[in-house]
């Protein structure tokens, strides 16, 4: 499936980001013709992925601000994209406390921004907006949400995500009905994997005090996510990125949840316990007395819409990610010289053999 990316003019918003990284790394694999566009680097934000794997110098890097839409308008005057992937956005919710109007100008102006910019661009035929697992109205039930539950949002992370998604509902119904632009979103989040460096997160706060062999303390052990390691969204963008290039039924307009099965799911303390057995040292504290933020307990996503209408699953156990997630930051970490990009070009192969092995349709 995804030979349909091969020679296809690509543009990722957000490129330089984690996620962004590894999707561009990726997308060079496959052939594509790959243009980014993102802010321009801060020195306080190294290390960063983008930078280790080099990547500026394997692509068409574009800097600017997704704020602002002349800027947009002119990379995609440049690039004439055949297909967007959306990642651009503030996505730490401690940020969005700090700034909240940062906060939403980025999420939603640039959402609608990145359509604009959508309907001024015919060559562009297909746009794949990464949304958040927090868009959901959270009552704390502990059902796991489906995408036509309702959206809201109790922090201005999360209600930035939500309204993003209905201004894309409002665009596709306005002017997309009868265009030759297909556009989808998927909700995913809690993603962990080599490379990411974000604040407040937990996995990059682990790993950033445990390589200095200091102990991590935990707000919220007892919360449970839906964790994945970064390539299972990733595959998931690229199987719906690759059925609306092909205009399949029933891609254009919806929303896809991509999530670990249901009961996979683990607390942050299950995770971290599971972590420390392959990072020697390793030492976690719990502290009642950290400053607390609104985040839901219990958050759950059904990934069946993804599995019946898209032919994806998720591949990876937890032991998986996480073996795979130590090993790149261990590796960063070590003192012996490590080609970090061979590193992430191998366990890209590793993770599509592990899928090709579970009979997945987009590996085969």
């Amino acid at each position: 499936m995804f030979h349909a990316f091969r020679g296809k003019r690509v543009l990722v918003t957000g490129h330089t980001g984690f996620k962004g990284s590894w999707l561009c790394e990726w997308l060079l694999s496959l052939g594509a013709k790959l243009t980014g566009f993102s802010l321009p680097d801060l020195a306080e934000e190294e290390p960063k992925l983008f930078s280790i794997l080099h990547l500026k110098n394997r692509m068409d890097d574009r800097r600017g601000d997704i704020r602002n839409l002349d800027s947009l308008l002119a990379v995609f005057e440049d690039a004439q994209p055949e297909i967007v992937f959306h990642l651009a956005a503030q996505a730490i919710v401690q940020s969005a406390y700090d700034k909240p109007k940062a906060n939403f100008d980025t999420n939603i102006g640039g959402t609608v921004n990145l359509l604009e910019a959508l309907r001024q661009t015919s060559s562009t035929k297909a746009a794949v907006f990464v949304a958040s697992d927090k868009v959901y109205q959270n009552k704390e039930r502990g059902q796991p949400f489906q995408e036509h539950d309702a959206l809201g949002g109790a922090d201005p992370y999360s209600a930035s995500k939500a309204c993003a998604e209905l201004v894309l509902q409002s665009y596709l119904q306005s002017f997309f009905q009868n265009s030759n632009l297909q556009c989808a979103s998927v909700r995913s989040g809690n993603v962990i994997g080599g490379g990411d460096w974000g604040a407040h997160r937990l996995l990059p706060d682990c790993v950033r005090a445990w390589s200095k062999g200091d102990p991590v303390t935990l707000r919220q052990p007892e919360a449970i996510r839906p964790w994945l390691h970064v390539l299972e969204p990733l595959s998931a963008y690229l199987c719906l990125g690759a059925s609306l290039l092909a205009k399949k039924p029933q891609r254009h307009g919806q929303a896809f949840n991509i999530a670990p099965e249901l009961g996979h799911q683990q607390s942050v303390g299950g995770l971290l316990t599971t972590l420390q057995e392959s990072w020697p040292g390793a030492q976690v504290e719990l502290s009642p007395n950290t400053p607390k933020m609104r985040e839901a307990k219990v958050l759950k996503l059904s990934n069946e819409k993804a599995r019946t209408q898209l032919n994806w699953r998720p591949s990876l156990s937890i032991e998986e990610t996480l073996e795979l997630t130590s090993v790149w930051y261990q590796a960063y970490y070590s003192e012996e010289e490590t080609d970090l990009i061979a590193l992430t070009q191998r366990q890209i192969l590793r993770y599509v053999e592990v899928a090709r092995q579970q009979g997945q349709p987009w590996a085969q």
